[in-house]
């Protein structure tokens, strides 16, 4: 819901694309006031697909994201970048499609970001890093250099990923995490450094 409040400040918007509506199936949650000049379209499983409808989808854990994308697409969807016009980009980086990149991020040379990735306020990705699908990250994060997050992995806010580490798919990393060693068991892991969870 978050990126419903800087659509308009996206690079595109209004050239590219414009907002159309949202796709839900949980109608209730649009009940609030700050949705009130939104469209509802209905649900992603009923939704017919109209020539030039382009789509993003904000969904912020990893594997519904990765079930409704993957719905979509099987019905012809077509995914869109949505970059905010204050993401500091350094040379060489490259995306999938997909992309949801929040206000305010700075993303560093040569950094590869896969299809699907949520990159959520005032993240920070190093040189040379790799995020993969349908990743989702949280406010706050810092991603040093040379770092390598599987597919489908959750980063909680304010985590830190120290250089060089990788994560393999499918991880939680718990708010505040300090990962200072590679994961490569599933799980969800907390604390500074951080441990997994039992």
């Amino acid at each position: 819901m978050e990126v419903w409040s800087w659509l308009k400040d996206a690079k595109g918007y209004g050239n590219e694309f414009i907002f159309k509506g949202f796709l839900d199936s949980n109608i209730e949650a649009f009940s609030n006031d700050h949705f009130r000049d939104a469209s509802i379209l209905g649900s992603s499983s009923n939704y017919a697909i109209q020539a030039n409808d382009v789509f993003v989808c904000t969904i912020g854990e990893p594997a519904a994201k990765k079930r409704v994308a993957n719905e979509m697409l099987s019905k012809g969807a077509q995914f869109i970048n949505l970059i905010h016009n204050s993401v500091i980009e350094f040379r060489g980086v490259t995306y999938g499609t997909g992309i949801i990149v929040s206000p305010n991020c700075v993303i560093s040379n040569n950094v590869e970001i896969k299809s699907h990735v949520s990159i959520n306020l005032f993240c920070s990705i190093g040189h040379d890093a790799i995020v993969g699908n349908y990743s989702v990250l949280s406010s706050h994060c810092d991603i040093t250099g040379g770092v390598l997050i599987g597919d489908e992995v959750l980063l909680g806010s304010r985590v830190t990923i120290i250089p060089k580490v990788s994560i393999i798919d499918g991880v939680i990393l718990g708010a505040g995490a300090v990962i200072m060693r590679s994961i490569r068991q599933k799980g969800t892991y907390i604390g500074n450094p951080a441990m997994k969870l039992l």
